[in-house]
């Protein structure tokens, strides 16, 4: 009796590791969830003694469409990081995941309620202040995870490292795809990123995000209202003569150009929800082989 209790508690064992890895976080989609948050204190300073570099998800708050969540940027980022963790765990580096910076430039949706927006005194503030505390704590690297887009936004976080590790005794890098890695070898890790499961070339809250919302946290999802909407690019052809000047219209006034919030397709989503875990683990797998060589050349000495 004892052997068939046993193995009916085996069976459900491997069945719920199983659906895990193919549902992370879909239960429990708390950004707080594996970070310094939800730590006592002297976890942290003993992750420190230990040589942990600290990843840190960034993003804003902003609006997605009628369908989706506006903390979108943020959760895909924490995703990123929570993978990107375990894989660099197996490696034998010690990571503490802090919580997530989501004040930042949101200038383009800013019409759109949900979407809040910081000036630059107040990003670069903030961004100083939160490494001035991982400094006082002693700990050396900080891995940036940035999932906002925004060119102003962007520019601006490249100015913020550059000003952190010319001031302060710890290190700000950034993980950037193998593209913008160009440039900015001197603050950056770059990660070949594989094409992004984005359908319709669409540009925000499209087929790509929302299948990859729609995988992995589907609470924050209206998949329904999702096949309803209508793509954008059809009303955008009809005013516009190229996609570069609807994309310039666009980010001059979102609002009057895409009323609903989206740019793109959000109804042809299911070919990315299908394979949005594995692209995900991918990057992450990438991003950690990425972060190890930086850190061998840094003399790290916690390396298996």
């Amino acid at each position: 009796m004892k052997k068939v209790i046993y193995l009916i508690f085996s069976l459900v064992f491997i069945a719920n590791v199983s659906n895990s890895q193919n549902k992370v976080m879909s239960s429990n989609y708390s950004i707080f969830e594996n970070t310094m948050v939800d730590m006592p204190w002297s976890e942290i300073e003993n992750a420190k003694d230990s040589g942990a570099i600290v990843l840190i998800s960034v993003g804003v708050i902003e609006e997605h469409g009628p369908h989706m969540s506006c903390g979108t940027d943020l959760y895909m980022a924490h995703l990123g990081n929570y993978l990107l963790k375990t894989e660099l765990e197996k490696k034998g580096v010690k990571v503490l995941i802090a919580p997530p910076i989501y004040w930042g430039i949101a200038d383009i949706t800013r019409g759109f309620p949900g979407t809040f927006t910081v000036s630059k005194e107040t990003m670069k503030s903030l961004y100083l202040d939160v490494f001035k505390s991982l400094e006082n704590w002693g700990f050396k690297y900080a891995f940036l995870n940035n999932e906002h887009g925004e060119g102003k936004h962007n520019e601006i976080l490249k100015e913020i490292v550059k000003e952190i590790n010319s001031t302060m005794d710890i290190k700000a890098i950034l993980q950037l795809n193998q593209n913008e890695a160009k440039g900015n070898e001197d603050i950056c890790v770059p990660v070949h990123v594989p094409p992004m499961p984005r359908q319709g070339g669409g540009v925000h809250a499209d087929g790509g995000e929302t299948g990859i919302m729609a995988a992995i946290f589907p609470n924050l999802v209206d998949t329904l209202m999702a096949d309803s909407l209508i793509a954008s690019d059809y009303d955008l052809r009809n005013k516009f003569n190229t996609p570069g000047e609807a994309g310039q219209a666009w980010e001059a006034n979102a609002r009057e150009v895409t009323p609903l919030g989206y740019f793109g397709d959000p109804a042809n989503y299911k070919e990315s929800k299908k394979y949005a875990y594995d692209w995900y683990l991918k990057i992450a797998q990438n991003a950690s082989n990425a972060i190890t060589e930086y850190l061998k050349n840094e003399n790290y000495t916690w390396l298996k």
